[in-house]
């Protein structure tokens, strides 16, 4: 009895090996050739106040739709205040 559940074990192994090989191969990027290093584009945009105003909300979302990620923000300040933002984004070309 143990050696049947052994030869079903061993031939349930052997018949998923080329089904997970199969899934796992098309799970996986190919290479067609092209070098695996992702170029990006980069955008700074520059806000004069501090806030999110309803201009610059909406141009965020509009760059966002376009496939631009933002990466950071930097506030510009003088005497203390903030008075400048710069929102960086970046997107693979």
């Amino acid at each position: 009895m143990k050696s049947r559940i052994s030869s079903l074990l061993l031939l349930g192994c052997v018949l998923l090996m080329p089904v997970t090989y199969a899934l796992t191969a098309s799970a996986t990027p190919q290479d067609h050739g092209k070098d695996s290093v992702t170029c990006w584009e980069h955008l700074a945009l520059a806000h004069d106040r501090a806030d999110l105003g309803g201009d610059l909300s909406g141009q965020i979302v509009r760059l966002g739709n376009e496939g631009w990620q933002l990466v950071c923000v930097s506030p510009i300040a003088k005497a203390g205040t903030t008075v400048k933002t710069i929102y960086y984004f970046k997107r693979p070309k």
